[in-house]
Formats: C-alpha cells, sequence, structure tokens
C-alpha cells in the first residue's frame, strides 16, 4: 500500500518490489504473479516506473502513507497473488487542508 521505492522487472515482464520479490525468489523459482516458472531469477530495475514515481512526487509533492489508505468493503476483482478493493485515499495538501478521493487499492498477498 506504499510506493515502490525500488521497482525491478523479473525475467516474465512483472514488476514488483526488490526487497519483496528477492524475499519472494530466495524460496521460490516461480512468478508470484502468474506460478509459472521463471526462466532466471535476474532482476532488471525499472528505470521508467522510477522516474515516473520520482515525477509523480515532485508534481504532487507528498509521500503516501498506509495510514491514508482505506479499504471499502469486499473485492472487486482478485487472482492467485493480488486483489483489488475500491479504497479511499486522504490527499494532505499544503497549509493542513484534506480532502478524500476514491482510489483502487492493489493487495499482494505472499504465496
Amino acid at each position: 500500500d506504499e510506493l515502490m521505492q525500488d521497482p525491478v522487472c523479473t525475467a516474465d515482464g512483472h514488476t514488483f518490489e526488490r526487497a519483496a520479490i528477492a524475499e519472494w525468489l530466495a524460496g521460490h523459482d516461480t512468478s508470484p504473479s502468474t506460478g509459472v516458472q521463471l526462466p532466471n531469477k535476474d532482476l532488471t530495475p525499472n528505470r521508467a516506473l522510477r522516474n515516473s514515481i520520482d515525477e509523480w512526487q515532485e508534481t504532487y509533492g507528498m509521500h503516501l502513507r498506509r495510514a491514508d489508505i482505506a479499504i471499502e468493503g469486499r473485492p472487486i476483482a482478485a487472482g492467485s497473488f493480488k486483489t483489488v478493493y475500491k479504497g479511499s485515499l486522504r490527499v494532505h495538501a499544503p497549509g493542513g487542508a484534506s480532502k478524500t478521493v476514491v482510489v483502487a487499492v492493489l493487495k499482494m498477498r505472499k504465496g
């Protein structure tokens, strides 16, 4: 529920936070997204996503905090290792004002 700090791609093209996928790959040789065996355990930095995250943070001048994200109700979609929920995000503006916006929240499950 937080912005990625070090996004990397696995051999099958899926992107994960480096620490999370490294932990997964320490005990598995499959993709947590598809369950299919990976041809290798190489991790490639996803520079395009990292640059987009940096640009978004500069544009909006904020970092998301887990406490600002709320999941509302039942899942709206689910897969083998992930579930999507309708949620809300409390956005803090300069000067102390805040507003709440509707968002999709993706939760990954450990397999």
